[in-house]
């Protein structure tokens, strides 16, 4: 039986049917994602090693996408600005797993990522796109790791495309 076109508007307005997306945020080119709202550019692929947090500060910094450097692990109110649709505690039905674009972040575990961000008890703080809440651990725990390049955000507004470090 096919479904009336009021019916196809209902299911494009859900966000299962929009596969968590957040329609006209994010920019895809190649391995990176620029984020128009933030105004930051974001590694698209997640690398499956997880890593402690230390090691996640080394490898975003030795991090080349494209041609780019000038990678670094982002802070946690960073990481916490591309969450979508979290689920917090409670899920349901209108939350994503993982609570993140899944168009342009794709094959992102729903699991705890590394922030650059300490505590001063020692401990290190991480976003779970599980349900998207920070928490805190120890640094030696391994999770996995989301770059977000450094470049001057001052250049965005001279410029449509940022203009990555090479």
């Amino acid at each position: 039986m096919e479904k009336s076109s009021s019916e196809l508007q209902a299911e494009q307005r859900t966000p299962s049917a929009l596969k968590c997306q957040e329609i006209g945020r994010y920019t895809i080119a190649g391995a990176v994602v620029f984020d128009a709202n933030e105004r930051r550019v974001w590694q698209r692929d997640v690398d499956p090693q997880r890593r402690t947090q230390r090691e996640a500060i080394t490898y975003c910094a030795s991090l080349e996408l494209d041609g780019h450097r000038g990678w670094r692990l982002p802070d946690a109110s960073e990481l916490v600005d591309i969450r979508y649709l979290p689920g917090l505690i409670e899920g349901g039905p209108s939350s994503c797993m993982p609570s993140i674009d899944q168009n342009a972040f794709p094959d992102t575990p729903p699991d705890i990522f590394w922030t650059r961000t300490e505590r001063p008890d020692d401990q290190g703080v991480f976003t779970d796109f599980a349900d998207g809440r920070s928490h805190f651990a120890d640094p030696k725990v391994p999770a996995y790791v989301r770059c977000v390049h450094g470049l001057d955000v001052s250049t965005l507004a001279v410029h449509p495309t940022p203009a990555l470090e090479r």
